[in-house]
């Protein structure tokens, strides 16, 4: 292992420290005191409630249940522990994809999977500005990705099921990571029983989209990145890994950016330093020009990866509020204005720039009108305890009578009640462990990584178009963080029992 002395100073900054208290602290109490549920129609309007003072004995009560239980799951070994976790996983993953309906509305998802299909076939029709990738054409990525498996099979249920594949995969790279900085095997077993609880990850199997696929691959960067830090030549595997997760969905420019920011406040020599920030940055640049150069020769028209859509139309729809229904979510603002200017990028970012000049004036000169909408923007955003995932899937599981209770637009849904207690662990747990310092490198390192790319997330969605489904993986990412906290509050707790008894 390696043993550099390293200032918790230098690696996690007081300033960055306490903005994640006061964001993770705020998510937190909106999670405690709200329920924000979207119900299964094609609206995705988030009906906001308060939770009932039930919800906080059942906190109190799977909280203390979740340190008591440490002796216990101390005496797993833990390979063993995590194979049953994934076994038990694959055996509920199984059912849902089995008993799932297969019928995708038009969505990105199947606008995705048809668009990968006409490309096989010769059919560059997609590529024209008044298409889908004319909109959107930074989802060329995805379909890219897309292409070879809709050739093995375009079966909606095959994706399903590469979405469990890659679920698996996850909660393997999450055990490695955690086992670079630590042997407890209570903290090992934290980990992977957090991942079976922390439900989005069995629902979120029926979205056909790069979230999951995405995220397995940042999650591997980051296991590289512990290894380099233990001196092994893995900066190209790291370098691939975050730029195949951008490039899959490119929300993951967040988790480039926290990487980048923790490569350069470790210890690490300066020539890999700045060989990590020059090869991911070119390469960004480098394959995107390429991709574009790639899919304007085949369509015999210019295309470019850069282009569609600009990027102010999405500020301006993040905040906005809709009719008083939901605030920043998506609301059709982007695409209206680009069909209005003719799909052209230049006139939309123009009238664009107008309407957001406009709408900050608003949100300046009515202080608690400003208030209000992020406040609500933000508890539809984070208290959703499922984040979608029971809404991305098919709308007939909601009939459907195997799954029917799964899929209930109540909160006091046992699938929303779990998922929210599970997600308040995982916070409290971050928070307490935030407060501490640790003298273990590596943990340190995943510590700031987790910290930068939730407080990324927070900051990009407050100001961007927002969806509860947009920010699963900033709390998954905790995890272990979590997983670390819950095994040191029973040591603390246990000795101060001792001391009582004495």
């Amino acid at each position: 292992m390696n043993h550099q002395k390293l200032d918790l100073q230098e690696l996690l900054p007081f300033s960055l420290r306490m903005i994640f208290i006061v964001i993770a602290t705020l998510v937190l109490f909106f999670s405690i005191r709200y329920a924000s549920i979207v119900t299964m129609n094609k609206y995705e309007i988030p009906i906001i409630s308060q939770n009932s003072p039930l919800n906080y004995s059942f906190l109190i009560l799977i909280g203390l249940s979740f340190i008591t239980m440490q002796p216990i799951i101390d005496k797993f070994n833990p390979r063993i522990f995590l194979t049953i976790i994934i076994i038990l996983f694959f055996a509920i993953s199984l059912y849902l994809i089995y008993h799932s309906s297969t019928f995708l509305r038009q969505s990105d998802p199947k606008n995705c999977l048809e668009v990968a299909s006409h490309l096989n076939n010769g059919n560059f029709v997609d590529l024209k500005k008044e298409k889908y990738l004319g909109w959107y054409p930074y989802q060329i990525y995805w379909i890219t990705f897309l292409r070879p498996l809709v050739r093995i099979s375009n079966s909606v249920k095959f994706f399903y099921f590469l979405n469990l594949i890659y679920q698996c995969i996850i909660f393997i790279i999450f055990y490695k990571i955690t086992k670079s900085f630590t042997n407890k095997v209570a903290v090992l077993n934290n980990v992977s029983l957090m991942l079976l609880c922390f439900l989005p990850n069995i629902f979120n199997i029926l979205f056909i989209y790069g979230n999951v696929p995405g995220y397995m691959f940042f999650l591997l960067s980051l296991y590289f990145l512990l290894r380099v830090l233990k001196g092994e030549d893995r900066i190209f595997l790291m370098i691939f890994s975050v730029l195949t997760a951008y490039f899959i969905k490119n929300n993951y420019l967040i988790g480039i950016i926290a990487l980048i920011i923790t490569v350069l406040i470790t210890n690490l020599a300066i020539r890999k330093k700045i060989v990590t920030v020059i090869i991911t940055v070119g390469l960004t640049f480098i394959i995107s020009t390429c991709i574009s150069a790639y899919y304007s020769h085949f369509a015999k028209d210019n295309f470019n990866v850069r282009s569609g859509m600009p990027k102010e139309a999405f500020v301006v729809m993040g905040l906005q509020d809709y009719m008083g229904l939901k605030n920043g979510w998506y609301d059709g603002y982007t695409l209206q204005i680009f069909r209005q200017n003719n799909y052209s990028a230049k006139l939309t970012k123009k009238q664009a720039k107008k309407d957001l000049d406009k709408r900050i004036y608003e949100l300046k000169n009515s202080p608690s009108k400003t208030i209000k909408f992020f406040e609500k923007k933000l508890v539809s955003t984070w208290s959703d305890s499922t984040f979608q995932s029971l809404w991305v899937a098919p709308w007939q599981n909601k009939t459907n009578k195997n799954l029917k209770y799964f899929y209930r637009d109540s909160k006091k849904n046992l699938v929303r009640i779990i998922s929210s207690i599970i997600t308040q662990i995982i916070l409290i747990c971050s928070l307490l462990n935030c407060l501490k310092k640790s003298n273990n490198l590596e943990y340190r390192t995943y510590s700031v990584v987790a910290i930068l790319f939730f407080v990324g997330g927070f900051l990009f969605h407050l100001v961007w178009e927002t969806k509860s489904q947009y920010v699963w993986q900033y709390i998954e990412t905790l995890i272990p963080v979590a997983g670390m906290e819950l095994n040191s509050l029973f040591i603390y707790f246990n000795g101060w029992r001792k001391k009582l008894c004495k």
